[in-house]
């Protein structure tokens, strides 16, 4: 695009198409406003207009302020704001600005370097500019369908996600179906030999998947083991929702339910096609057999052993083999002489939400040093984790402790903090921040599991739940 429209510079002004221009190259270029829209500039050397470009998290200031910017600051530049040596005071540039936007630009942990400002895509976590979220930002999408995030299991063979899709979509040729396309066919079911107190009826998608003999014996059968109560659907779609959500204190997980009942479909099908192509008879007996065949090979392949079984489990687990991971002591360790250990955390209800951090802090001998909890607004939960690790880093600096072991029970985050690995745009801010306190100090960062992070855990719950902060010196006024 640059190459082809605007050669000099990328931005929202764009020259007059060209007479030549083709139809495909006019929508590509339609839709260049939007994705300028939604791209943002890491801070870098700051070479940025601190007013109309996005370099923020969320939209460019000149948005979020409602008075007029004065004149002689309108071509002011983040470098003149965030230099190497700190933040200016926000009394000399910005006395005009709401004091939660002031605060909001000077506790984002923006800082420049020495590298040159990079353009950020934020609907990559790597920061990266992608055709798939480029795609999907432009188009416009279908009405949602539960169903369809159900059928396509990492587990299940293709073939049986397409068969489903086309017995949810009512295309499966059944006899009813080739006849509406203008066949002669004299329609029979085939699963109702088998019951001799049946009366013929003709083959319908409904009757050969929920209400024929066959297929209510089937039901009947792994819905019992299954914990599933006994319930007639007039559609495939609600037999497939009752089977993933109603179900007994003892029922199987939901993963085992909803991949049997798409087994239980493909042998109905795979039976069918049998008895009308090969005169092999559908029968109960050998359908059972292949069905419990089928789902030691598909649902074999799923981690049996990390799903939650109930206590009493029904005798489906049976088919399944299943192993005991070994137990493990979980302890707090003391640090080593002269070294204090912080156990940090961060918390959030859920992704985005009022988030918060916590941390406990003990000496060599396992004395109760410094406990603290703080909030930290609406973030996601590895942000409030990495601003938990740098508030605990700057309050013990402040205390003049250097030797320092950090705690946490995310690989993630001492992930991020101990290699090179790239991390998304968003955290990088933090990660500086806490890389300028590393060289002020001895640190070490260590992962630890979550039952041995358990006080830090509680302290940045509270730190979310009552967004208020607190720094407690005292084992005894602690929270918990």
């Amino acid at each position: 695009m640059r190459s082809k429209h605007n050669r000099d510079i990328l931005s929202n002004v764009l020259p007059p198409p060209s007479a030549n221009l083709s139809p495909l190259w006019k929508r590509v270029r339609s839709l260049l406003p939007l994705l300028m829209e939604t791209v943002k500039w890491g801070v870098g050397r700051g070479d940025l207009n601190f007013w109309t470009d996005n370099w923020m998290v969320r939209d460019p200031l000149q948005r979020l302020v409602d008075s007029p910017i004065p004149p002689e600051l309108q071509n002011l530049q983040v470098k003149d704001v965030f230099g190497l040596s700190g933040p200016l005071p926000p009394s000399r540039v910005f006395s005009f600005l709401p004091q939660q936007l002031i605060d909001e630009i000077f506790n984002g942990g923006f800082t420049t370097s020495d590298v040159i400002s990079d353009c950020i895509w934020p609907l990559e976590t790597s920061g990266t500019f992608s055709l798939r979220s480029a795609w999907n930002l432009s188009r416009a999408s279908s009405p949602f369908i539960q169903w369809a995030s159900w059928i396509w299991q990492a587990p299940l063979p293709p073939k049986f996600s397409v068969f489903i899709w086309r017995v949810l979509q009512n295309a499966t040729p059944v006899n009813n179906r080739v006849q509406a396309k203008g066949v002669a066919l004299a329609s029979r079911c085939c699963c109702c030999f088998e019951d001799e107190n049946a009366s013929p009826q003709s083959e319908l998608i409904a009757h050969l998947f929920l209400f024929g003999h066959h297929a209510r014996v089937l039901w009947t059968t792994f819905g019992r083991l299954c914990g599933v109560p006994p319930l007639i659907h007039n559609t495939v779609e609600g037999k497939l929702a009752h089977w993933r959500s109603a179900a007994a204190p003892e029922a199987a997980p939901k993963i085992v339910r909803f991949l049997l009942l798409i087994l239980i479909l493909w042998e109905l099908w795979r039976s069918r096609n049998e008895a009308v192509f090969d005169n092999s008879p559908m029968t109960i007996m050998k359908s059972v057999v292949r069905v419990r065949w089928w789902a030691k090979l598909v649902i074999g392949t799923e981690k049996m052993d990390s799903l939650e079984w109930p206590r009493r489990v029904p005798p489906l687990k049976s088919i399944f083999t299943q192993t005991r991971a070994a137990s493990v002591l979980v302890k707090w360790r003391l640090s080593s002489p002269g070294w204090v250990k912080l156990n940090v955390d961060g918390s959030a209800l859920s992704n985005p939400s009022p988030s918060g951090g916590g941390g406990i802090c003990g000496n060599d001998i396992g004395a109760f040093l410094l406990g603290f909890s703080a909030a930290y607004g609406v973030d996601s939960i590895n942000l409030a984790k990495l601003r938990a690790i740098h508030d605990w880093m700057l309050l013990c600096l402040e205390k003049d402790l250097d030797k320092i072991i950090v705690e946490s029970d995310s690989n993630l985050v001492i992930a991020s903090l101990t290699t090179q690995s790239k991390t998304p745009w968003k955290r990088e801010p933090w990660i500086s921040r806490i890389n300028c306190l590393r060289r002020l100090g001895h640190f070490s960062f260590s992962h630890t599991l979550r039952e041995d992070n358990g006080p830090a855990n509680d302290l940045a719950r509270l730190g979310s739940l009552l967004q208020q902060s607190s720094i407690h010196h005292n084992s005894r006024t602690l929270p918990l």
